[in-house]
């Protein structure tokens, strides 16, 4: 008898332990994540996660729904693309982009492709309410909304490429209490009319240009008063008039004045040797009036 009710006893404990194994299985399916031994699966997308903390990415991949990246991570993109394969659906948080960096501080992108063109609605990666967070040579491009979306958020990016964004390429907005900032270091790239956009420059927002690639505008755009475009420099003036009124401190090429500017363009911005100071004077005096 005893030996029967240990049985039962046994087999009650095994069906209750395939119960909770489905129940965790159905869970993190319905969350778009599932692991196995070294490999994770986040909404169709694999990476290997032998080393605690990291996302190695383990090929080009579409998703399912967002990849929402937790705290304390670094995603390894090895060069790969995460492609958009869904539609926005929801006004929650983290659910209308491709990755999402929600609540989440000290989370690291590093060499990735995102590619929104698949989905509909999305933005590229939108980080809401996160410090510490960091992307290092990563391409976001063909979103509907912004590439990049800072939101009461801490950011700084490192040979930043946007391309293609419906809204903007970046856009830095305080949407809570918190501040948001934008470091910006390396080379950038961008071909959106609005680069790196912020909503409102009476807020608590603050974009630092480590390299002094932009120049702020203040486009007023869709009624925004006090807004402000950081749009990259050209680089080097190719008309006289270019030069004029303040133009000529408006390039990547570091001119020392008007004159400077308008002799570059003349000569086709090649120098013509070493010429005498009297040359020169004379030079950046015509300059002056050209």
């Amino acid at each position: 008898m005893e030996h029967a009710q240990t049985l039962t006893l046994k087999r009650v404990s095994l069906s209750w332990g395939k119960a909770l194994m489905a129940a965790a299985t159905a869970t993190l399916l319905s969350l778009g994540l599932f692991a196995s031994a070294n490999a994770l699966t986040v909404s169709g997308c694999e990476f290997d996660d032998t080393t605690p903390g990291i996302w190695s990415l383990e090929a080009d991949c579409t998703t399912t729904g967002p990849i929402n990246v937790p705290a304390d991570t670094m995603v390894e993109g090895n060069g790969y693309t995460i492609s958009a394969g869904y539609n926005f659906g929801s006004n929650g948080a983290g659910t209308n982009t491709v990755i999402g960096v929600i609540g989440a501080d000290n989370v690291t992108i590093n060499n990735l492709t995102v590619d929104g063109e698949g989905g509909a609605g999305l933005h590229g990666i939108n980080v809401y309410e996160s410090t510490g967070v960091v992307l290092n040579d990563v391409n976001i491009k063909n979103n509907d909304k912004s590439g990049l979306g800072i939101n009461s958020s801490e950011v700084t990016v490192n040979n930043i490429t946007t391309e293609g964004n419906g809204w903007h390429g970046i856009n830095v907005d305080q949407r809570t209490s918190e501040p948001s900032s934008l470091t910006i270091n390396g080379q950038s790239s961008h071909n959106e009319y609005l680069q790196v956009y912020v909503d409102d420059t009476t807020r608590d927002v603050t974009v630092v240009d480590t390299n002094n690639q932009y120049i702020a505008t203040n486009p007023q755009h869709d009624g925004n008063i006090n807004d402000a475009n950081y749009a990259l420099k050209e680089e080097a003036a190719t008309t006289k008039e270019a030069c004029k009124n303040g133009g000529w401190q408006t390039f990547q090429t570091a001119y020392k004045n008007q004159g400077d500017c308008v002799s570059a363009v003349a000569s086709n911005g090649k120098a013509k040797g070493n010429p005498s100071p009297v040359e020169a004077l004379v030079t950046r005096v015509r300059g002056l009036f050209n």
